[in-house]
C-alpha cells in the first residue's frame, strides 16, 4: 500500500544578535495511506540559541510525522514524534572544543503488520505503541594542520518501549579523523 506525508510549515525567526537566535515554526500534517483512513495533525518547532564568551547553549524542540519503511517487512508504518534536545559547546583551548549533549524523543507508533497471503503482501492491522528514547553524549574536538580534525565521542541510549522485546540500552564510543578542504575555490 502507498502512503504519503505532507507537511507544510510557516516559521519565524528572531535575531537578539547575530548568533543568539530563537526560531518558532509550525502548521499542518497529513497523512494518507492507501486503504486507511486519513489523519491529520500538525508540526511545530521551537529552537532557541544563545552564545556565550567561547561557546554556546541550544534547546530545541521538534514535533512531526515520520515514515518508517526502510527495513524489509519489519517496522513499517507511521510515527508521530515530539523530539527534545539541549546542547552546551565550550571552546576549552584554542584548537579544542567539548561538547555535552541531552535528548528524549517519544515516540507514537502506529506499525502496520504485513501478511504475506495468496502470493501478495497486505496490510492485516496496525500496532499502535509509545516508544521512550534518552540520549546523552560528550565529546571532544580537536582541530590541527588547518584542514584536519579529531572527534572523540561516548554517547549513552536507553529506549523503553511498549513492546519487551524492544527495549535496549546502548554505549558507544565513536573516534573521527576528518579532513576539509575547499576544493572549489573560485
Amino acid at each position: 500500500e502507498d502512503s504519503v506525508i505532507h507537511e507544510a510549515t510557516i516559521g519565524w525567526k528572531h535575531l537578539f544578535s547575530a548568533d543568539h537566535t530563537l526560531t518558532l515554526g509550525g502548521g499542518p500534517s497529513f497523512r494518507e495511506t492507501e486503504n486507511r483512513d486519513s489523519l491529520w495533525g500538525y508540526n511545530a518547532t521551537i529552537e532557541y540559541n544563545y552564545p556565550f564568551e567561547r561557546g554556546d547553549f541550544l534547546l530545541a524542540i521538534d514535533k512531526g510525522f515520520d515514515q518508517d519503511n526502510f527495513s524489509g517487512l519489519a517496522d513499517k508504518g507511521f510515527v508521530d514524534s515530539w523530539t527534545f534536545e539541549g546542547k552546551v559547546s565550550y571552546q576549552l583551548l584554542e584548537k579544542l572544543t567539548g561538547d555535552v549533549k541531552v535528548s528524549y524523543r517519544l515516540e507514537d507508533r502506529s506499525d502496520l503488520n504485513i501478511v504475506y497471503e495468496d502470493g501478495e503482501f497486505t496490510n492485516d492491522s496496525e500496532d499502535d505503541y509509545l516508544i521512550d528514547k534518552y540520549s546523552a553524549s560528550v565529546g571532544l574536538s580537536y582541530s590541527f594542520l588547518n584542514d584536519y580534525g579529531i572527534n572523540l565521542r561516548y554517547s549513552f541510549t536507553e529506549v523503553d518501549s511498549e513492546k519487551e522485546l524492544d527495549d535496549y540500552r546502548e554505549h558507544r564510543f565513536i573516534l573521527t579523523l576528518k579532513y576539509e578542504a575547499d576544493w572549489l575555490r573560485w
